[in-house]
C-alpha cells in the first residue's frame, strides 16, 4: 500500500510552479530593481584629497555616478537535492556618468542560496540571500554578445548586488501554505497550541519541496517513501486517518466551539403532500385519528380538512464525543452522534367546520322535497392533537454517515454529517404511533433532516495557511481544489495563483502608459524597459491614454509628443 503520507502524520508538497508564481509576483512588485549612486567627492568612496584638488570646479559633476538595476523578466527558481536553491535572472543595468552620459548593459545572474524551512511561528521558506553565492554574473553591452571585462565596472555592479541582497532579504521570505499551530475555534494561548513537528524536508528532482510533519509529539515516517503526488496542482497535502482522529480528539478537548444544538421549525401534511409517491387522503386520516370530532344527533356537519401541521423544537448538547471512520469515496461512518438531544414535537389540525340544523327533524331528507337544512355555523378551527418530548439515545439512531469536506473559508478538513436515519424514537404509549406507519416514517425522516442541519462539522485537521509574500499585496486565489480519500488517508490538491496574473489578456494592448511621468509608448518601445512594472498601465486605444492626460513618447509617438 503506497500511502502518500509515508508513515508521517501529514505531508505537504510544494511544486516549484508555486515558487515561480511567487517570483513572478515579486517581479511585478519591483524585486531586484533599485537605484544607487556613488559620489567620488565625499564619503567612503571619496578619491584622495590631492587628486580632488586638481579637478577643476566645472568638472566636479564628472565625479558623481548614478546606476540602476532592473529585472527584465521574473527570476526562475530551481531546487537542488542538497536543499539549496538556484535563482536565475536577466537584468538591465544603467549607468549615468560624465555629467549625463548614459550607458546600458545586460546581465545574466545566477545565485545559489541555502533553502531554509521553518514551521515555527513564522512558517517561512527563507531564501537566505545573505548567504548566497554568485554562480554566474555575466555583463554585456546592450545588444552585444561581448562580455564586459572592465574590472572596475564589474566590481561596481557586483558590490551593488551584494549590498542589495544583504539589505533586502525580506521580499524573499515566502510564507508557505503550511499548517497553523492553532485549530479553528481554539484560543491562541500556549495550553491550546496544537504541536506540529517538522519531521523531514526533501527535494525531489528540481521540481518539488516535500515537507513531512508529525502532530502532538508523535514520531515516525519513512523518508525513502516520500514522493510527489497531485501532479496537476502546485500545492498538495496528504493527512493520515490516524492523524485526523488525534486532531479531532485534541479539537474536542480544547475547543470553545459550541456543542449545543437548537433548531425550530414546522412542516406539514396537506392534500397535496405525497408519501411514498401515493397521494395522502388527509380526510380519511383525520376521521380515524381525531375521533373526538363528532356531530350531534340532529345537526349535520361538514368537515373540510386543510392541513396537519407539525412544529418541532430540537435542543440539547452533544455530551458524548462522536466517533468516525473513513470509507471509500470521501464517505465517513459516524457513530455516537446526536445522543442527548431532545425533540419536542407538536401536531395541530387545521380544518373548517360547517353545522346545519335539519328543520324536518326525524323525517328523512328523501321524503322532504324541499331544502330543510339551515347553515347555523361556519368556522375555521385549529386543534392540537398531541405534544410530546422525544429523547434521542443510541438505539434511536439506525445509521449516520458523513463526508469529508474542505472548508474553503478556514482551509481545514471537516467531517459533515449528511445522512441521519432515525429508528424507533417513540415510546409504546406515544400518541404519534396512532398516525400509522407511513406518517410515522415521514415524520422521522423529516426530523432526521432537521437534526442534520444543526450538527456542526467536526474539525479533523489543522488549518492550511495560504502563501504570502511580503511586499506583494495582490490577493491569492485557490482554484481546482480536489479532495480524495483512499488508503486510510485524505489527499487534497489545489492550484494557487495571483488574481492579477491568472488572466491571459487577448488581444495584447498596443500602448503602455507610465503613470509615474504620464507618458505613453508603443508596446515595442525600448523606453518601456526603463520604467518600473508597477508604473505601467496598458491601453488598447491611444486616444484613451491621451484623453487621460498622457503625453506621447518623443521616440515612438513623436506626433503626439507635446511637452
Amino acid at each position: 500500500m503506497n500511502m502518500k503520507t509515508a508513515g508521517y502524520d501529514a505531508v505537504l508538497v510544494i511544486n516549484k510552479k508555486l515558487i515561480n508564481e511567487a517570483s513572478a509576483a515579486l517581479f511585478y512588485s519591483n524585486f531586484l530593481t533599485f537605484n544607487k549612486e556613488i559620489d567620488f567627492r565625499t564619503g567612503d568612496n571619496a578619491l584622495p584629497t590631492d587628486f580632488l584638488e586638481k579637478v577643476p570646479a566645472k568638472l566636479n559633476d564628472f565625479l558623481y555616478v548614478r546606476y540602476r538595476f532592473k529585472l527584465l523578466h521574473e527570476p526562475l527558481i530551481e531546487f537542488t537535492p542538497d536543499k539549496r536553491m538556484i535563482l536565475s535572472a536577466h537584468l538591465r543595468l544603467y549607468v549615468w556618468m560624465m555629467d549625463g552620459l548614459e550607458l546600458k548593459f545586460d546581465a545574466d545572474l545566477a545565485l545559489e542560496t541555502p533553502l531554509n524551512i521553518s514551521l515555527e511561528s513564522n512558517k517561512k521558506l527563507l531564501l537566505d540571500l545573505k548567504s548566497s553565492k554568485f554562480k554566474e554574473f555575466k555583463i554585456k553591452v546592450k545588444d552585444s554578445d561581448s562580455n564586459v571585462v572592465n574590472a572596475d565596472l564589474k566590481k561596481l555592479f557586483t558590490s551593488a548586488l551584494d549590498q542589495y541582497f544583504k539589505e533586502n532579504v525580506t521580499p524573499i521570505e515566502i510564507t508557505l501554505p503550511t499548517f497553523s499551530l492553532y485549530l479553528p475555534y481554539t484560543e491562541k494561548t500556549p495550553e491550546h497550541q496544537f504541536n506540529i513537528d517538522l519531521a523531514e524536508v526533501a527535494i525531489v528532482g528540481t521540481q518539488q519541496i516535500i515537507i513531512a510533519c508529525n502532530f502532538l509529539n508523535r514520531k515516525g515516517g519513512n523518508k525513502e517513501l516520500l514522493g510527489p503526488f497531485a501532479p496537476n496542482s502546485n500545492v498538495a497535502f496528504a493527512i493520515s486517518e490516524d492523524a485526523m482522529l488525534r486532531t479531532y480528539n485534541f479539537f474536542w478537548d480544547h475547543t470553545y466551539w459550541s456543542k449545543s444544538i437548537r433548531a425550530k421549525g414546522t412542516f406539514e401534511i396537506n392534500a397535496l403532500t405525497k408519501i411514498f409517491d401515493v397521494a395522502f387522503d388527509i380526510g380519511s386520516f383525520i376521521l380515524n385519528a381525531a375521533s373526538n370530532i363528532v356531530s350531534l344527533g340532529f345537526v349535520d356537519t361538514e368537515l373540510d380538512f386543510d392541513k396537519l401541521e407539525f412544529s418541532y423544537d430540537v435542543f440539547g448538547e452533544l455530551k458524548s464525543k462522536p466517533t468516525f471512520e473513513l470509507l471509500p469515496g470521501n464517505q465517513v461512518r459516524v457513530e455516537n452522534i446526536a445522543t442527548g438531544l431532545v425533540i419536542r414535537l407538536k401536531a395541530e389540525l387545521s380544518y373548517r367546520v360547517k353545522a346545519y340544523l335539519d328543520t324536518s327533524g326525524p323525517i328523512p331528507d328523501k321524503l322532504t322535497p324541499w331544502d330543510d337544512d339551515v347553515l347555523i355555523a361556519d368556522k375555521n378551527k385549529k386543534k392540537e392533537l398531541f405534544c410530546v418530548n422525544i429523547r434521542l439515545d443510541l438505539p434511536s439512531i439506525k445509521r449516520c454517515t458523513g463526508e469529508l469536506i474542505l472548508d474553503t473559508v478556514e482551509n481545514v478538513l471537516k467531517v459533515k454529517v449528511i445522512n441521519l436515519v432515525l429508528g424507533n424514537i417513540f415510546t409504546t404509549d406515544c400518541p404519534v404511533l396512532k398516525l400509522g406507519d407511513k406518517i410515522i416514517t415521514y415524520i422521522v425522516n423529516k426530523l432526521g433532516e432537521y437534526v442534520i442541519e444543526k450538527i456542526p462539522p467536526i474539525c479533523v485537521s489543522p488549518s492550511i495557511y495560504n502563501l504570502e509574500i511580503p511586499g506583494v499585496q495582490w490577493p491569492l486565489t485557490v482554484t481546482g481544489k480536489k479532495l480524495e480519500v483512499k488508503d486510510d488517508e485524505a489527499i487534497v490538491g489545489a492550484y494557487m495563483s495571483f488574481d492579477k496574473m491568472k488572466t491571459i489578456t487577448e488581444p495584447m494592448p498596443k500602448y503602455v502608459g507610465n503613470w509615474n511621468n504620464m507618458e505613453v509608448h508603443r508596446i515595442g518601445c525600448d523606453c518601456i524597459l526603463d520604467t518600473y512594472e508597477t508604473h505601467q498601465k496598458g491601453f488598447y486605444a491611444l486616444q484613451t491614454a491621451l484623453s487621460q492626460g498622457y503625453d506621447g513618447c518623443k521616440k515612438c509617438l513623436p506626433a503626439y509628443h507635446k511637452r
